[in-house]
């Protein structure tokens, strides 16, 4: 299979269970040379001490270490896109907020915003049966996300898809309709 015509950054969402790891992982193994940033690598495996991870205390500390991730993310997206590389990130979100940051952080582009939408009992039967089960602690991000964020991006219900269909689908749909702008 010949390799997706985009030189870029594809930065896909979702809440957690929506498989943006494993979906993230797949399409970049369909581009030539690529690099796949997760979110929760980028925070979890390079933070010694101190961690304040999403849902926990203090609200302040969680935002600051929420926000310097999503910073991490771009520039590692930009330093792969300056070496030639297509970046695929994947990160849990489900207000604008976050997504604008990474957007005026970012210098690469295209910029594509994939937003993976299960039902939310698909999402969660997902996650159930992975090694981390965190989904039951963000059920509230679902309803969140469809409303705030519904109009950015590409969307597509991975309800009943494979994980082969959505990213065949995100490569002849997802690259050009999820683009934004600068």
């Amino acid at each position: 299979m010949a390799s997706p015509d985009f030189h870029g950054v594809v930065l896909i969402v979702g809440v957690p269970g929506a498989g943006k790891s494993t979906v993230a992982r797949a399409l970049a193994e369909r581009f030539e040379r690529s690099a796949c940033i997760e979110g929760d690598l980028i925070q979890h495996e390079l933070t010694a001490r101190g961690l304040v991870a999403p849902g926990q205390q203090p609200p302040e500390e969680e935002y600051l270490q929420l926000a310097l991730r999503w910073r991490n993310c771009a520039s590692l997206a930009d330093n792969f896109v300056a070496a030639g590389f297509t970046a695929v990130v994947e990160h849990a979100v489900s207000v604008p907020l976050f997504v604008e940051q990474f957007q005026r952080d970012l210098t690469a582009r295209p910029l594509s915003l994939i937003v993976l939408a299960p039902c939310l009992e698909v999402a969660l039967a997902r996650d159930a049966v992975r090694h981390k089960q965190v989904a039951h602690h963000f059920v509230h991000m679902d309803a969140e996300m469809r409303e705030k964020l519904r109009d950015w991006g590409w969307w597509i219900d991975t309800s009943e898809l494979t994980v082969t269909e959505t990213v065949d689908a995100i490569i002849e749909s997802g690259l050009s309709a999820g683009a934004l702008t600068p």
